[in-house]
């Protein structure tokens, strides 16, 4: 009996030791980059992921919509239905276009309005501390997808949104986004509303054109009265630039910036053709690129 006793004090020991140095390990792993891990999901595949959390908020209760682009407290107010999604990457720039950081020295912008070529762009914090960076160049991507560079990098305090890996979709059984929760951070709001709003959009088209002088990946987003938030507005003059995403769990992922009216469309950020010319021009440095092969790949 006492060497059973020993040797199952040893035992429960030992699966001790080894869970505190794969915990330390595994933390490890995540501080050496920069990327975002998805972790493996024993029980949600990745479109139930990006799903679930965002069509619950959708629905909250005692939650706004509304918020003024101009003195923009997106990293910090915690009435927004999508708190605790940190948007501290969304700007506005001094020509009154929304602009998004894409990386601590990067935006994504559109060509059509110059990309912000010599703008500067204010930014709140997750202090609401206001934050001004300046754009110093613009690079041409393909069509309108612009990536402007700033003489200065944003600080730790605002959050860099992640961007999906080019082959997200081979982690979805329909190798598609479509039909998949979005929300836009739409600058002039809905209809009869004072300022901003960040309206429930499902992505409704992925495909690949030619825009604006070139072939890339565009994305389409349309607002469909799901929710308390879904019932938004079309884009006007001025709403170019403003930035869509989807929800990975509480990590805001950022997808484009509008270049089109309608409800909202742009080039897609992490379409094959889009990222692998970012990739190709050496811009990726400093994007939260998601990791997602803790996740089921489909055939």
């Amino acid at each position: 009996m006492n060497k059973f006793l020993r040797f199952t004090v040893a035992t429960s020991l030992l699966a001790v030791l080894v869970a505190m140095v794969s915990q330390r390990a595994f933390s490890r792993d995540l501080t050496d980059t920069n990327i975002p891990a998805a972790m493996p999901q024993p029980s949600l595949a990745l479109e139930e992921v990006l799903s679930s959390t965002i069509n619950t908020r959708a629905n909250a209760r005692g939650k706004k919509w509304n918020y003024p682009p101009y003195a923009t407290g997106l990293g910090t107010d915690h009435t927004m239905w999508t708190w605790p999604v940190n948007l501290s990457c969304v700007g506005m720039a001094s020509d009154s276009y929304q602009a998004t950081l894409i990386a601590p020295d990067k935006l994504l912008t559109c060509g059509h309005y110059g990309g912000e070529q010599g703008k500067s762009v204010q930014f709140h914090d997750t202090n609401g501390k206001l934050w001004t960076g300046y754009v110093s160049n613009v690079v041409t991507i393909v069509g309108d997808l612009r990536i402007s560079l700033l003489s200065n990098a944003a600080p730790a305090s605002i959050v860099i949104p992640a961007i999906f890996p080019p082959d997200v979709t081979d982690y979805l059984p329909t190798h598609s986004l479509v039909g998949l929760p979005a929300f836009w951070v739409h600058k002039n709001g809905t209809n009869g509303s004072y300022g901003g709003a960040i309206q429930y959009d499902p992505v409704v088209q992925v495909v690949e054109a030619n825009g604006f002088g070139g072939l890339g990946t565009w994305m389409w987003v349309r607002h469909n009265g799901f929710g308390r938030f879904g019932n938004g507005a079309t884009a006007t003059g001025g709403d170019s630039g403003s930035p869509a995403f989807m929800m990975f769990s509480n990590t805001p992922v950022l997808l484009f910036a509008a270049t089109t009216p309608g409800d909202a469309a742009g080039m897609f950020v992490s379409g094959s053709i889009n990222f692998a010319a970012i990739a190709a021009g050496g811009y990726t440095n400093g994007m939260n690129i998601l990791d997602l092969r803790g996740f089921k790949k489909y055939p």
